[in-house]
């Protein structure tokens, strides 16, 4: 199986029910990921369940054996995609810097380039990885 079929085939199954790509895999031994996010809410079973349906309806297993799981990429994840900093904006994120410094707060811009927490901004290139803080 070919990651970029895999993504052009889902894509607009994706985008019809409000969600994008996050992350994809493919193990040697054919166990298909697919990690996705909603762009303005949460992620549903049913829309798991749609996706689920269409890949193995577009991707036959009596041609190639695969398995597959159709996952959201949930609270406690880092950022992988822009797409997950551009939502994550006005919200408090966790932020773990090269250095190992680490800081806390609102998110209040993200680009390609660079992300801006609490009126400091850092270079993507400074930032190891981000993820939503989560309070108890």
């Amino acid at each position: 199986m070919d990651i970029k079929a895999i993504t052009e085939a889902v894509a607009p199954v994706l985008e019809s029910l409000g969600l994008f790509l996050v992350d994809l895999k493919i193990s040697r031994d054919n166990d298909i990921t697919i990690t996705v996010e909603s762009t303005d809410s949460i992620v549903k079973l049913d829309d798991c369940e749609v996706i689920n349906r269409f890949f193995t309806e577009t991707f036959s297993q009596d041609e190639e054996d695969y398995s597959l799981t159709v996952t959201s990429a949930g609270l406690d994840g880092e950022f992988k995609v822009q797409a997950q900093f551009t939502k994550a904006v006005g919200k408090k994120v966790e932020a773990w810097l090269k250095g190992g410094k680490k800081t806390v707060g609102v998110l209040e811009s993200a680009d390609e380039n660079a992300i801006c927490i609490d009126g400091t901004s850092y270079n993507r290139s400074e930032v190891n990885k981000v993820k939503y803080y989560i309070e108890f």
